[in-house]
């Protein structure tokens, strides 16, 4: 064999081995189980909280899920703390749900179960007694036709329990005849309102139902990445079919819940057309008096010419759980993005008193509440170098001045140092170049002497946010795989006031661009680890500095801006 040929196969050998290590790694990164949402129950004087976990099966090539029942009971010598009894685990191995509902008693669960039937789909509803652990019926809901296939997506999917729990409420396709050929005139004129599904709720005594309805014109995109469709919040009655406006028009509307007593409604606002997923107010209607309080208003800037991560910049991205009431119908606990975290606050509905529960003092992670039930608060709290942990604590009465004592469910320590995926330090970055006031990103460097290279990642949206919290698979693959990453919020980013969002409208390609390239310039000065000539960028739609940067990945980028006017609603594409 001559030297160049033998050469050769050591090259490739050598990068056969390079790749078996990347796929081991990412197999390892892929059991990494993330809770997907919790349920707190009281058990006598025990209390039982569920949580279902997925993670990628890289195999079956799949998510697969299991469930988690954890049993904790309150100390007797400590008030407002728990003690953990008990964690158990066991994989969930049956027919795929697509959704799930629990009446408010938890007596009963619901589940919708959709089956291939040859080149069509099957839906059935299955309700469960919870009490008697027995199932009460199983309901085929696509042979009677009534409506076509139930909405099972995030975005306008959703089962939701009568308070009297007797009745489903859900969205469907409209029943459409099937034909082979047919020819057709597309009268745009006719426009229909339409319900999101995620904003839909029963009223009390179930009379009726609250929905959002946007109003159906023809636009670019649709509505699971433009929240930003304009509408009307309206009160449906059933006995007379009288629909009633409760809010002003071309409005944008998410999140509806009612208090435990059923006296109050709440549910977020914001301007339509205005910037993608911006800022939100609070909004109350006293269901028996039918008045209307804002509660929380929109915040436009937070003062200061430094970062002020303790001043309120405004509610972004609500995260709103299925119970968020304190169980005197005076507050709900939501989270919210807080720069660059996620926090849970709680809103007193009635002084309109918001309050940060969480990092206070010390930085945890970001925190996402997913259950309240009887003052207890189920929450999911990660870091970047810390997994996902559900945790439990009791709600202190109103303004009493106590912080929550926080109860962990799981024990992930022994995945961390199996895995050993934590091999790395982040820190939160100021960055100020002198326009548009400071902003922030996120540093991640593996623990390393030698020198690294630097990719840079910034987020699309153009209006979203990268916040401090357990990193997807990818970027724990590149962590792991000796390279530092650097995360920019730049100007337009959520969670730093409303002005913050509104500076990048008119400015996209130039303001955004240049805070990237002016926070990597800063992050390779001021660490000595970088190497200042491996320089990569990974982006969603950004790009540019081809000198710069010696290599770039452009997942879904913006190729034809002139093609882009007639496809986006992002006026600057």
């Amino acid at each position: 064999m001559s030297n160049s040929n033998s050469l050769q196969v050591g090259a490739t050998s050598i990068t056969l081995k390079a790749l078996e290590k990347l796929k081991d790694l990412y197999f390892d990164i892929a059991q990494v189980p993330l809770p997907q949402n919790a349920r707190l129950r009281r058990r006598g004087k025990y209390i039982e909280i569920s949580s279902v976990w997925a993670n990628h099966a890289m195999e079956l090539k799949k998510s697969v899920k299991m469930q988690r029942l954890s049993l904790i009971v309150p100390k007797t010598d400590e008030p407002n703390m728990y003690e953990l009894i008990s964690t158990t685990s066991l994989p969930l191995t049956a027919v795929e749900e697509e959704l799930i509902a629990f009446s408010r008693s938890d007596s009963r669960c619901a589940t919708l179960i959709t089956l291939s039937s040859g080149k069509d789909k099957k839906q059935y509803i299955k309700v469960f007694d919870q009490t008697e652990h027995i199932e009460i019926c199983c309901t085929d809901v696509t042979s009677p036709k009534k409506h076509g296939l139930i909405y099972n997506d995030e975005e306008f999917g959703g089962l939701k329990w009568s308070s009297g729990e007797g009745h489903l409420l859900y969205a469907a396709e409209k029943f459409v005849k099937k034909k082979e050929y047919y020819d057709t005139e597309l009268d745009w004129t006719n426009e229909e309102n339409f319900l999101d599904s995620s904003v839909y709720i029963w009223v009390p005594n179930d009379e009726g139902i609250v929905f959002f309805g946007i109003q159906n014109t023809p636009v670019k995109l649709g509505k699971i990445y433009c929240n930003n469709r304009g509408g009307t919040l309206f009160y449906y009655e059933l006995r007379s079919a009288k629909l009633t406006p409760l809010s002003n028009q071309n409005v944008s509307i998410e999140g509806l819940s009612f208090s435990p007593n059923k006296s109050k409604l709440i549910y977020f606002q914001r301007q339509s057309e205005g910037p993608h997923h911006a800022s939100v107010s609070c909004q109350l209607l006293d269901w028996n008096k039918n008045e209307q309080q804002l509660l929380v208003p929109i915040i436009t800037a937070v003062s200061g010419t430094d970062l002020n991560r303790k001043q309120f910049p405004g509610l972004y991205a609500v995260q709103l759980a299925e119970r968020p009431w304190s169980s005197d119908n005076k507050r709900i606990f939501v989270s919210t993005v807080w720069g660059s975290k996620r926090e849970i606050v709680s809103i007193n509905t009635e002084t309109g008193k918001l309050e940060k529960i969480t990092n206070n003092g010390t930085f945890h992670g970001s925190w996402t509440v997913l259950d309240v039930n009887e003052d207890c608060l189920v929450a999911v709290c990660s870091a970047p170098n810390r997994p996902p942990t559900i945790l439990v604590g009791h709600i202190p009465k109103v303004d009493s001045g106590e912080m929550i004592i926080w109860t962990r469910l799981d024990n992930s320590s022994a995945v961390e140092v199996r895995l050993k995926l934590l091999n790395f330090s982040w820190r939160l970055v100021d960055f100020d170049r002198g326009v548009g006031g400071p902003y922030e990103g996120l540093l991640y460097i593996p623990n390393e002497t030698s020198i690294v290279p630097l990719v840079v990642i910034p987020h699309g949206g153009p209006h979203s946010v990268t916040i401090a919290c357990w990193p997807s698979r990818v970027i724990l693959l590149l962590l792991n795989s000796g390279y530092a990453l650097l995360f920019i919020n730049y100007h337009g980013s959520l969670g730093f006031g409303n002005d913050f969002v509104n500076s990048l409208p008119g400015n996209c390609g130039d303001l955004d661009v240049k805070d990237v390239h002016f926070a990597v310039q800063t992050v390779l000065d001021m660490e000595s680890r970088l190497d200042h000539s491996r320089v990569g960028v990974f982006g969603g739609s950004h790009g540019g500095f081809i000198n710069f940067y010696k290599v770039c990945i452009a997942g879904n980028p913006v190729l034809n801006i002139a093609a882009m006017y007639e496809l986006s609603d992002i006026p600057d594409w």
